[in-house]
């Protein structure tokens, strides 16, 4: 099996394991008002499964594109769909699953073919590319204090953003300009006939694994703060939207990565899909697909 198959399908399991993570969390904080101990327990395995999915990713992205693992973002939303049908009897709509067949499909395009890997690192690049996105949103958080209505949209946007900036630092920490960045050298002399210990130790501790971490923290932190301020049926969108986008374009800008086009179709079937599941159904739109 090849690299960029492998990637594909951890890339799928980690982003399923992040988003059904986060749809324990909230059935974890409704458990607490009844039994607050089974909640607490509930919310911890779904905090570690998270965390998981963050090395999974860090995986992922070190064996293939950042461009192609940026677009599974969307494989979350379709596992969290399924789980809240066959769960949690909701109901879902025949957009929704027009939506999680495209989600579904494309990843098989995007494994199939095979694009060109970015053999140039830009580090320049990414850093002046994290720090433009990160001011423009700085700057429109601000404005947006003014306008309520879109306070909450704009916030969540930031969030995606930060997210979708995980993976490119993940992508350059495991690369060999990123290793050779390590701060550890005394302890890889003493682990050198542990080369699988020497190379961990490598692409996690760097600055740039550090600068990840503290973007996934801040990614969480700010996205709770974006609920305060919105609706969640409008803020999810925008979040997941940033969060396909930031590292796709991050990995043409930084990374010179090249994709064949069968690929850039399966990315489209991504974004397509995630829009389907996302976008708010309209008024008197009928749900086409009912639980048993």
């Amino acid at each position: 099996m090849s690299h960029q198959v492998v990637s594909v399908i951890v890339a799928f399991v980690a982003y399923s394991m992040l988003d059904l993570a986060k749809a324990v969390q909230k059935i974890a904080f409704q458990v607490a008002l009844q039994h607050r101990a089974r909640g607490a327990l509930i919310w911890l395995g779904a905090t570690g499964s998270t965390m998981l999915s963050s090395f999974l990713l860090l995986y992922a992205v070190s064996l293939g594109s950042v461009l192609i693992v940026g677009a599974m973002g969307g494989s979350g939303l379709a596992a969290v769909t399924l789980f809240s049908v066959v769960v949690m009897k909701e109901r879902v709509t025949k957009r929704n699953v027009a939506g999680i067949a495209l989600i579904l499909l494309a990843p098989i395009l995007m494994a199939t073919f095979r694009g060109t890997s970015g053999n140039s690192l830009h580090i320049g690049r990414l850093i002046a590319y994290a720090a433009s996105l990160v001011a423009v949103y700085l700057v429109a958080t601000g404005l947006a204090t003014r306008y309520a209505r879109g306070r909450g949209i704009i916030i969540g946007g930031f969030s995606g953003t930060l997210g979708g900036l995980v993976l490119l630092f993940q992508k350059f920490s495991t690369t060999d300009a990123g290793r050779a960045a390590t701060w550890i050298q005394r302890v890889e002399s003493q682990v050198s006939d542990l080369p699988i210990v020497s190379r961990v130790l490598d692409v996690l501790v760097n600055p740039f694994a550090v600068t990840w971490v503290v973007l996934s923290v801040l990614s969480t932190l700010v996205l709770q703060f974006a609920y305060r301020h919105g609706r969640a049926s409008r803020i999810v969108p925008v979040f997941a939207a940033n969060t396909l986008l930031v590292p796709m374009v991050g990995g043409l800008i930084c990374f010179g990565e090249v994709l064949h086009p069968a690929q850039w179709v399966g990315i489209a079937m991504v974004l397509c899909g995630v829009a389907l599941v996302t976008v708010e159904r309209r008024k008197g739109e009928a749900l086409e697909v009912e639980p048993q």
